[in-house]
């Protein structure tokens, strides 16, 4: 019968850990990577100790904070007492792992140790994390904001353009914190309102909690981007904040949008109609998500 060979690891979560969005949107838990370094296959158990409620995530060959389901093998939070994970997984020679210490709640921080058990002692080794850097910007969207063009009786789907520059090229999240349901879009150079798929990037409705978008992009610096902020009911008006996460600061500027003023059916026949009428539905948001898939299909066709 083979031995079971333990080794063990400990650290401590401070306020100087990097943060990452553990749940896909807020970007509020702290997490330590460790390298796992297999000197033999075989099954392998790690087991967390901690007086806080630890959440453990194994990864094969890289882990991306900013896209933290991908690459994702294993993932564990209550299996043990205490609040501690167990994560039981087979680990192959030859393949680099990353295990990710986290927490069950965010903002939380304590010492925790590991114990890993299996057919062989494995390397354990801190890994140097990303710092992540937030931006926040907040606002409010009231009756004399600028609203899309709608025909008439349809009410005024009121927006902010906010303009943002980076100044290090690299992968952002721009979500939305608000008390109403909020839409979120990016464009590269420009926006036009009478044309919301000019210059379209990313679109997001509900990709947070709480109806908030969420908008995970590659910014590159010297580039301006636009970030339009809108609601999905006609005539809300209200506060929000949004927050820029990313390898470095952004600026987030508000910026006027010339013509946007225009809320009558006319604006749609007095400038240039996009194909497939596309004009002709409403919200301004299902408009756009509708349309970039028509201009899809007939790129394809």
């Amino acid at each position: 019968m083979s031995s079971v060979v333990e080794t063990m690891y400990s650290s401590v979560l401070t306020s100087n850990h990097s943060i990452y969005p553990r749940t896909g949107c807020h970007i509020s838990y702290y997490y330590e990577a460790i390298k796992i370094q297999v000197y033999k296959s075989g099954h392998y158990s790690f087991n967390s100790m901690s007086n806080i409620n630890t959440y453990g995530y194994m990864y094969a060959k890289y882990f991306d904070p900013f896209s933290p389901s991908a690459y994702l093998i294993s993932a564990d939070d209550d299996s043990s007492s205490n609040s501690q994970f167990n994560i039981s997984i087979p680990l192959e020679i030859n393949t680099e792992y990353i295990l990710v210490v986290t927490t069950y709640n965010s903002n939380v921080t304590g010492s925790f140790s590991i114990r890993v058990s299996g057919p062989n002692r494995v390397g354990l080794e801190r890994l140097n994390s990303p710092p992540v850097i937030q931006s926040t910007y907040l606002s409010m969207l009231t009756e004399n904001s600028q609203h899309f063009p709608q025909p008439s009786g349809t009410g005024k789907y009121y927006y902010e353009s906010i303009q943002i520059n980076v100044n290090m090229s690299g992968l952002f999240i721009i979500s939305s914190k608000s008390r109403s349901d909020l839409l979120g879009s990016i464009y590269k150079n420009s926006f036009n309102p009478l044309n919301p798929t000019e210059n379209l990037l990313e679109v997001d409705d509900n990709g947070c909690s709480d109806n908030q978008f969420k908008l995970l992009i590659a910014l590159e610096v010297n580039t301006k981007y636009i970030l339009v902020v809108t609601t999905s009911q006609a005539n809300v008006t209200g506060t929000f904040s949004i927050i820029v996460s990313g390898p470095t600061k952004a600026v987030l500027e508000r910026t006027n949008i010339s013509s946007t003023s225009i809320s009558t059916a006319t604006a749609f026949t007095t400038t240039t109609k996009p194909s497939y009428a596309c004009m002709n539905y409403h919200p301004t948001w299902i408009l756009i998500m509708i349309c970039s898939i028509i201009n899809l299909m007939k790129k394809i066709i």
